[in-house]
């Protein structure tokens, strides 16, 4: 696994690049001890200190979707986490129900994904027969077009409004058959080039630093711009 992938790496490179997991946190301490610099990508490891790191500016994604939902008219929504005990997404939640607080958009409802489709599609059905008033859904996960199926199976188009994360083949589709209302783009690829910079100037400085990337909101009317940066993936 990653643990023992961390272990075999650790003497043999100058620097490591890792996505943000828990747990291989002591050998990233290790390396960090002995001088070897860590980039965590999309989301930091709890507890790892004098890490570098890239990802998202996570409040910001949640309040962008709040106050997206709230204008094109929802005032009741759920949010669908990933797993909201996870610093990221805690990071979403938080800044959108902020943010609806603060504009009139009442957060009715919280449940784990734990990033699958099968789950997101189960917990939609279960949302939308026990909460009639339900208007918005913000997903904080990649599993929107689960929920945007059942939306759409249920005829509920025009006044279930759904904001969705990340853009590849599955999230524009809903997008364009308006089933998706907007997704927030978290740019991957500016992240990882990012991180890689962040990974050459360490290398030369025995400094890391930390950056965020500024989440983007797009609809059907801006898609284009987008095009050569959506994944192919899922």
């Amino acid at each position: 696994g990653l643990i023992a992938a961390v272990e075999e790496l650790k003497n043999k490179v100058s620097g490591l690049i890792v996505e943000g997991t828990g747990a291989c946190g002591a050998q990233l301490q290790e390396m960090i001890g002995r001088g070897v610099p860590v980039v965590t990508l999309v989301t930091a490891v709890n507890g790892l200190g004098g890490a570098g790191g890239v990802s998202v500016e996570g409040n910001v994604v949640g309040r962008m979707a709040a106050q997206f939902l709230y204008l094109v008219g929802a005032r009741k929504a759920a949010v669908l986490a990933g797993d909201k005990e996870l610093p990221l997404h805690r990071s979403n939640l938080r800044g959108f129900i902020e943010e609806g607080k603060s504009l009139g958009l009442e957060t009715v409802a919280v449940e784990n994904t734990f990033d699958r489709m099968e789950e997101a599609g189960r917990l939609t059905e279960q949302l939308l027969e026990k909460r009639p008033e339900l208007s918005g859904i913000f997903t904080s996960s990649y599993v929107a077009p689960a929920i945007c199926e059942v939306v759409k199976r249920r005829g509920m188009q025009d006044r279930m409004k759904v904001v969705g994360l990340d853009l590849y083949r599955g999230t524009i589709t809903c997008l364009e058959d308006g089933s998706l209302s907007a997704v927030i783009f978290q740019n991957q690829v500016l992240q990882a080039r990012t991180a890689v910079q962040l990974m050459l100037e360490a290398l030369h400085s025995g400094r890391v630093q930390t950056r965020q990337i500024r989440p983007e909101l797009v609809m059907t009317s801006n898609l284009a711009c987008y095009r050569e940066l959506i994944s192919e993936e899922l």
